[in-house]
This record gives C-alpha cells, structure tokens and sequence, in this order.
C-alpha cells in the first residue's frame, strides 16, 4: 500500500475513536442521571470544588492536588471505571480491526498498549478508589504512581 492509502485508513481509525469517545461518555452520563438518578456533572464539578493543595507523603518538598474528601466521590470513580472499561474494550476491537486491515506494526503496538493501559486502570480504579479500605492523601498520590 501507498503512504497516501495507510493515511487514509489511519485517519478513519482516529475519526471512529474520535466518535465513539463521544459516544461513550454521552452514554455514562445518560446512564447515571437515568439509571442511578445522579447527576454526573454535579459530582463532577463537586470533585473540582473538593480539592486542596497537599504535601506529597515521603516527599515533603512537593506539593500537589488532592480531594480534601477522597471518599465523597465514589460516583464519579465509579463513571470512571465504566468508562475506563469500556473504553479498554474498544481498543481491543481496534487491535483486532487493526490486524485484519494491515495497519503498520507501531499502530497495532499503540493499540495494544492502550487496551492494557485502560483495562488497568479500570483494575486499579476498582480496587483503590472503590474498594479501597481507606483513602487518604498517600492513597490518592499511590494511586496516581501507579496510572503514570
């Protein structure tokens, strides 16, 4: 195939993503303010609202945001677990997709790399945020060590 042809098909790949980001996040906050009678924008600008400036544990020299109340907002981690997971989902149907279409070996890479990127967040949204015992700042900044 001709450079002119993988641009095309790559850019089809970034308008479907593109789209179907929407799409989902659309259909989150649909969800939660129908189904579990939340309103999502509400908790979402309630968590912006909620933060502080606090020192990083074992690293008094650094400061950085945090909720002031991490465990005010499970509803708002649980959106972002849906989303996380579902979104992991789509990028391994695009890996797929992008086997059967003879996409170029690093966009089958980035592909995968995403899928594994999301479905690990969902893991570490559930387990720390959700279902953690306790959330404190150390929690907060663990959590974010472990996304990056």
């Amino acid at each position: 195939m001709t450079q002119h042809q993988f641009g095309y098909k790559e850019s089809l790949f970034s308008a479907a993503s593109a789209g179907f980001f929407f799409i989902l996040v659309g259909a989150i906050f649909t969800y939660t303010a129908f189904v579990e009678d939340i309103n999502l924008f509400d908790r979402v600008l309630e968590f912006f609202r909620d933060f502080e400036i606090a020192k990083v544990p074992n690293a008094d020299f650094l400061q950085l945001p945090k909720p002031e109340f991490l465990n005010r907002h499970s509803a708002l981690y649980m959106a972002a677990t849906r989303f996380s997971l579902v979104w992991g989902i789509y990028q391994i149907s695009i890996l797929i997709i992008r086997m059967f279409a003879g996409s170029p070996i690093l966009k089958k890479a980035e592909a995968a790399s995403n899928a594994v990127f999301w479905l690990g967040t969902t893991y570490l949204i559930s387990t720390v945020l959700i279902g953690g015992t306790r959330l404190d700042s150390s929690v907060w900044f663990g959590f974010w060590g472990q996304i990056i």
